[in-house]
């Protein structure tokens, strides 16, 4: 893929794809400073090459969200991009 095939995937997504961490917040299951610092987590985490983990997955550990709410949040995802 080239550069400019990649910014353009990635406007898609942006203007038509909601992201799990907007999702949460937007439904008030989490904060933004929750989203920030779990993403933060998931950065560090590759960087220094250790196994890809979920932001589901982080805010759950944190204990910012409940398995319900992920389940929520995953839903109206996946509603979405059927749709």
């Amino acid at each position: 893929m080239t550069e400019t095939q990649d910014i353009q995937e990635r406007e898609i997504t942006q203007k038509y794809f909601k992201r799990f961490g907007q999702i949460a917040v937007e439904k008030e299951y989490i904060k933004e400073e929750d989203l920030f610092k779990a993403l933060k987590i998931q950065l560090e985490d590759d960087l220094n090459e250790k196994p890809h983990r979920f932001l589901s997955d982080i805010l759950f550990q944190m204990g910012v969200m409940s398995v319900m709410e992920i389940e929520d949040t995953l839903n109206e995802l996946f509603q979405a991009r059927i749709e």
